[in-house]
């Protein structure tokens, strides 16, 4: 496995992946009619989508980095975390460890994806050497005990099956499309839409930031990529954070760049 530093966008960008997201000029702006019909909104939310997941890793990667969790009441765990991707024939398979000392506890997950499937998820904690594949029902549960999900990791809600861009909005100083991605009969406690401000930037596509909301229609979390550092002629992603608007926690992860 090669342990040069990722260079794919999205796929990596957009969650707590190893992904170092190199920032380019971005196209000319994309311009869309202020009242679209469901099927107009549905095919370009489609081809949005399949433009993300198109993103893939081009080469095996690997990076290191620590992640910091706030609970609601302030208190502060740090975790140290180690991610790598494998390129297979099939699929891109994504491995995130975490471990911590204070308090003591290992977790791995994998993640599988593949084209035109649905994501796998496989979870080994403490001693197991093992990892048992996840059902559907427990993907939306916490990594590393933090406020990022296992279902994050893998993007899984740019495979729900409704997807619909809304038009567009500035977002931190950029032009986006708003994607917005629903999930029927959601879980209690789980994701039940998420909305996603979506840049274009050549070569691809990137996520500036995302709203999740419960299956009662609430905001439950909001993502965010942040700090930036050029690294080898490139602007890479330093740190990116999660927020829980419901109980005030916040998780942040900052990648080893040096």
């Amino acid at each position: 496995m090669s342990s040069h530093r990722p260079t794919f966008t999205l796929l990596a960008a957009a969650v707590v992946a190893c992904a170092l997201c190199a920032v380019a000029q971005p196209k000319a702006e994309i311009r869309l009619p202020e009242q679209m019909d469901r099927a107009t909104a549905a095919a370009r939310g489609q081809q949005l989508v399949a433009d993300l997941l198109s993103q893939k890793p081009e080469a095996n990667s690997s990076a290191s980095g620590t992640l910091r969790i706030r609970d609601q009441k302030g208190n502060t765990t740090i975790v140290q975390v180690e991610f790598t991707v494998e390129i297979t024939p099939t699929n891109v398979i994504s491995r995130y460890a975490a471990s911590s000392t204070a308090p003591a506890f290992s977790e791995t997950v994998l993640v599988f994806q593949s084209e035109g499937r649905p994501n796998e998820y496989f979870l080994a904690t403490g001693q197991e050497e093992t990892p048992r594949r996840l059902p559907r029902e427990e993907v939306m549960r916490p990594f590393a005990r933090s406020d990022f999900w296992i279902s994050d990791l893998g993007l899984d809600f740019l495979r729900w099956p409704l997807q619909l861009v809304t038009g567009t909005d500035m977002r931190r100083g950029q032009s986006c499309e708003v994607l917005e991605s629903s999930l029927p009969d959601a879980p209690n406690g789980g994701y039940s839409k998420v909305v996603s401000w979506i840049a274009s930037q050549k070569p691809g596509v990137m996520l500036v930031h995302a709203d999740a909301y419960d299956a009662k229609g609430a905001i439950l979390k909001q993502f965010d990529p942040k700090k930036l550092q050029r690294v080898e002629g490139q602007w890479q992603l330093r740190s990116m954070e999660i927020r829980n608007r419901q109980t005030g926690s916040r998780s942040v992860i900052e990648f080893n760049l040096e």
